[in-house]
């Protein structure tokens, strides 16, 4: 007889080993199949209910920057909607709409963006995905209901953006492009469901990575997506008045330009101090969310390194987050990448760094914006 190795079947590891029936080791950010394979590593989002009165979901999310999340999805036929799905787009279209970025681009979300998506398999998916999690992430009622259709049209737009990204042409750049957004809200949407004790940096940072990958695909195809309706999303800002900065906030960046090792510090500090100035008082969140599009790779490699300065500066972002606090795809961010950014400096660079004024200055601007 034939011997034959058995294994424990494992339920978390990442969708590359399971699609592969392989044994994974389960290693974060990349196990060790993914690594020798060249493969993006991505982890199941694993939905928790606890046991307390008023049911909370946590999330398990691993994002990476090539396909941010990813999990198996249900055995359900892509193409098929059911009565929730129409009650998700009726909830986009009239709710979420208005509610993702400033008022200006309501009818691009409200009118422009589901008509194209009636043709788009891409962007419909992304947009119910969207839908979904908000109606999970506000009400108590059917949140396992909600959290399973956004993870199910969310693991699907993804298999289709995968596979036509590296076509992307002047016909269907546009769409793509749409949904890089739609996917920046999920991104930061998301961490919304994970307890704060469980947030990890890196899945933050993979958040604001899709910034920046929204900016490159822009670069490539600048004049194909303003020539559509997409390309709205690009102009119209609320506000370029400059506005005066606090003195807490003027007294931070003064010490934390003092502790810059370099220019590109910082060049990376002024591009914050900017984006507050010009945030305007009716919140633009494009200026918010924009920062990290604009920082140099050098710099990114730094936080990306968990390099101490790089981090410092990183937590001051809370600052320009928090003006934007009302968005609920937003809310809540501050103080989770706070924590996240606490969790992996040393307590040595902490002290050396002056982390705890700092920390102050931040919370106090906070609550003063407040």
């Amino acid at each position: 007889m034939s011997s034959r190795r058995f294994h424990k079947k494992s339920r978390t590891g990442c969708t590359s080993c399971r699609s592969r029936r392989i044994k994974c080791d389960e290693m974060r950010p990349n196990c060790a199949n993914c690594q020798r394979a060249d493969l993006s590593c991505h982890y199941v989002l694993r939905m928790q209910e606890s046991t307390s009165s008023a049911r909370r979901v946590n999330i398990e999310q691993n994002i990476s920057p090539a396909s941010p999340q990813a999990q198996a999805a249900p055995d359900r036929k892509g193409g098929e909607f059911d009565l929730l799905d129409l009650r998700l787009m009726h909830h986009f279209t009239l709710v979420i709409s208005a509610s993702l970025f400033e008022d200006r681009q309501q009818s691009l979300w409200q009118e422009e963006v589901p008509i194209q998506a009636a043709s788009c398999p891409l962007l419909m998916h992304g947009i119910l995905a969207i839908s979904a999690l908000h109606l999970a992430l506000s009400k108590l009622e059917e949140v396992s209901l909600h959290f399973d259709r956004a993870l199910y049209h969310h693991t699907l737009s993804l298999q289709i953006f995968n596979r036509e990204i590296t076509a992307s042409n002047s016909s269907n750049v546009h769409l793509h492009f749409a949904f890089s957004i739609l996917l920046i809200v999920w991104a930061y949407g998301s961490s919304a469901a994970v307890d704060d004790q469980y947030i990890q940096l890196d899945s933050l940072l993979g958040s604001l990575e899709l910034v920046r990958g929204c900016k490159s695909m822009f670069e490539l195809h600048s004049d194909d997506i303003k020539n559509q309706e997409i390309g709205r999303f690009l102009g119209l800002h609320a506000s370029a008045t400059k506005r005066d900065l606090s003195s807490t906030t003027q007294h931070a960046f003064a010490c934390l330009r003092s502790k810059a090792e370099d220019f590109i510090d910082t060049m990376a500090i002024d591009h914050m101090e900017r984006h507050i100035q010009f945030v305007g008082i009716a919140c633009d969140i494009r200026s918010v969310i924009g920062w990290p599009a604009v920082l140099d790779d050098t710099f990114w490699a730094r936080i990306r390194a968990y390099k101490p300065v790089a981090m410092l500066i990183l937590v001051h972002y809370c600052m320009l987050l928090d003006t934007c606090k009302n968005h609920w795809w937003i809310a809540g961010w501050s103080g989770r990448l706070i924590k996240a950014v606490e969790r992996v400096l040393p307590d040595s660079e902490k002290r050396r760094l002056d982390w705890a004024t700092h920390i102050t200055w931040i919370r106090d601007e906070i609550i003063n914006s407040a």
